[in-house]
């Protein structure tokens, strides 16, 4: 996406030399919850992918935001690289990405692509889910839209029969979590991870234990 979303810059990163880019503050447009932006100025610029590979050995979601000539090679080629990897997910809106490395790395887990997730939700407003094609190996969409969810009961009954995981994106206030953990959702993407790992923390001790 474009620069301007997370740093001082903007354009987008493939139109721009990486001596460029890493000049940019990276931390510039995250804010914590009383409005400030306290990462501003701090020298904050992006790593490398190999250096964020070789840091962290949790789980991780690589998200490929454009479509560049060979783009699944260096990808590929990157990852194959790696003397240990950690669990990876690859997520694109470009089908034709997932697709190809499926083709070269069919143990690689990836995502659906917008048109495959177009499809999906076309097939479910019609009724029609078990007529579904989904090529992935998990569903990750945007939680809600316009304040309302998008992804209906009968979509996850649907995809726990096929034995997709449901990541859910953009779930960034307290209602938007209440609902997805009350829904099989098996992870959630935030832009506010402090305060929903908060609010997590809080519902979890409301919550009875069982004896």
């Amino acid at each position: 996406g474009d620069l301007s979303r997370q740093t001082d810059g903007k354009g987008l990163p493939e139109m721009l030399t990486l001596e460029v880019v890493q000049k940019l503050d990276a931390g510039f447009r995250f804010s914590n919850e009383e409005g400030s932006f306290p990462f501003r100025g701090q020298s904050l610029s992006f790593p490398l992918l190999s250096e964020v590979l070789n840091r962290y050995s949790n789980p991780m979601i690589i998200t490929v935001q454009s479509n560049v000539v060979d783009v699944h090679k260096k990808l590929i080629e990157l990852l194959k690289g790696q003397s240990k990897l950690p669990t990876i997910l690859i997520h694109s809106d470009y089908d034709i990405i997932l697709q190809t490395i499926k083709n070269h790395e069919p143990h690689w887990a990836v995502g659906l692509g917008r048109a495959e997730l177009t499809r999906s939700f076309m097939m479910n407003s019609l009724f029609l889910e078990p007529a579904m094609t989904l090529s992935g190996d998990l569903f990750i969409s945007s939680g809600f839209q316009r304040s309302q969810p998008i992804v209906t009961d009968s979509l996850f009954k649907e995809l726990n029969r096929r034995r997709l995981e449901v990541y859910l994106s953009d779930i960034n206030t307290e209602n938007e979590l209440v609902w997805a953990m009350n829904h099989p959702v098996a992870a959630i993407l935030t832009e506010r991870p402090t305060f929903i790992y908060r609010l997590i923390l809080t519902k979890l001790a409301q919550t009875p234990q069982s004896e």
